[in-house]
């Protein structure tokens, strides 16, 4: 057969196409088994399978598959119209088959493509999940941390509380000791003045007796120093009235001194 009639077999069952000479070149590019097949044989295949497509390349591959899947003997036998009505059943046949296999292929597809969706969401869900536990966790962990911080600044003002209460007690405890102290020295004081100055005629009061012997010594050294020690009750007293006074003006433990004045804070 000429690639001449060919030519004419496409232009005349296929409708003309942007490119008549690919779709020429198509068909002289069929596996054909046998090179005795005659033109009025083809000339049906074609027809028929031109009747289910019109698309050049399916219609290639239909007439090749169509031709090798029939021997020459089996087609021999067929008149035109069965060979036609045969070529064109195959070439539906095949064509559903295509569309079949197309719309599981799409199925599968839009399977996969909701199992992806359900993934995502999956997944979204579980990051929001984790980002929600996270955020409550450092949420916790900061509420932790600020009780924490109040209960020690709590400890912390109980202690300053507790130990200005005990320096307050101490303060008090030793302020009461410290003017008893020196209360009992100032009567003290006060008892050898008055012996002195007050009851010096009495033959009880061993002051002035003491006194008398003083000014016996005469002019003398150790007349002196019994001067001096018969002034000592008024110094001492006086002293007692200034550690008095201290002992009340003191606010602080550890200024208190008991027999001397206290530090000045």
């Amino acid at each position: 057969m000429s690639p001449n009639q060919w030519l004419n077999i496409v232009l005349h069952y296929i409708e003309r196409t942007a490119d008549d000479y690919k779709s020429f070149v198509s068909f002289l590019t069929l596996n054909i088994r046998t090179s005795a097949l005659p033109l009025d044989m083809l000339s049906a295949i074609v027809s028929g399978i031109a009747e289910a497509t019109s698309d050049i390349e399916q219609q290639q591959t239909l007439v090749r598959n169509f031709i090798e899947r029939n021997t020459f003997d089996e087609m021999e036998k067929m008149s035109d119209n069965d060979l036609e009505s045969e070529a064109e059943k195959f070439a539906k046949t095949e064509l559903e088959k295509r569309i079949e296999e197309l719309e599981l292929k799409q199925k599968e597809q839009e399977q996969q493509l909701a199992q992806t969706h359900v993934i995502i969401k999956n997944t979204q869900q579980t990051l929001s999940e984790v980002k929600r536990t996270s955020a409550n966790e450092l949420r916790k962990i900061e509420q932790q941390r600020n009780a924490e911080r109040r209960a020690k600044e709590t400890v912390e003002k109980d202690n300053a509380l507790l130990r200005k209460i005990i320096a307050t007690n101490k303060l008090k405890k030793w302020k009461t000791i410290k003017i008893v102290i020196w209360i009992v020295a100032l009567l003290i004081s006060m008892a050898l003045g008055l012996l002195i100055f007050i009851f010096k005629d009495k033959s009880w009061n061993f002051m002035a007796l003491l006194v008398s012997k003083i000014d016996d010594l005469g002019n003398t050294s150790a007349k002196q120093y019994g001067e001096w020690l018969v002034g000592l009750p008024i110094v001492f007293g006086i002293y007692a009235i200034k550690m008095i006074i201290d002992a009340i003006d003191v606010d602080d433990y550890n200024s208190l001194r008991l027999f001397r004045k206290s530090k000045k804070t």
